[in-house]
């Protein structure tokens, strides 16, 4: 079991290709989370709903398994392998076009790159959260990086309408 969880939580082995794992997994979340939208409903507010329950799914399981399956001692939770955080970011951060439908192929794009910078960069207190080295602060700050490209997104989508 710990390894099938530890295969999840390296996005299917991708966490485990050094050096570029974040981005790589970023990448490869797109094409996956995109395979998501046919399966939503057409009701807007259904949608949100059908796609907050996955988002929320994904988020408990990837902190539970984050703290039964860590081969790393307390003092560094957050280790290289651990990708599901990228994709769970990659869910806020493409939220505006999974909304929207605004499925342009420059926004997966823009989301991306959005995304990636406040991962890489951690300003407006993506740090704080990331220093916290908790199975939840794994998750979390990925997840208010997606925020903030996700908002981003969304002035960039209504602006160009």
């Amino acid at each position: 079991m710990k390894r099938l969880t530890t295969f999840f939580l390296s996005l299917f082995g991708v966490g485990f290709i050094s050096g570029i794992e974040g981005t790589l997994a970023s990448i490869l979340s797109i094409p996956i989370i995109l395979q998501i939208y046919p399966l939503l409903p057409s009701s807007q507010p259904e949608r949100f709903l059908l796609y907050g329950c996955i988002f929320l799914v994904l988020m408990v399981f990837g902190t539970v398994a984050i703290s039964h399956c860590s081969r790393a001692p307390k003092d560094n939770v957050d280790q290289s392998f651990i990708v599901l955080d990228e994709m769970v970011g990659m869910m806020v951060a493409l939220l505006p076009m999974m909304m929207t439908g605004q499925f342009v192929w420059y926004t997966p794009v823009i989301a991306l790159g959005l995304f990636r910078f406040f991962d890489i960069v951690k300003p407006l207190g993506i740090g704080a959260i990331d220093r916290k080295n908790t199975p939840l602060s794994v998750m979390m700050d990925d997840v208010l990086a997606g925020a903030y490209s996700a908002a981003i997104l969304l002035f960039l989508i209504k602006s160009m309408q």
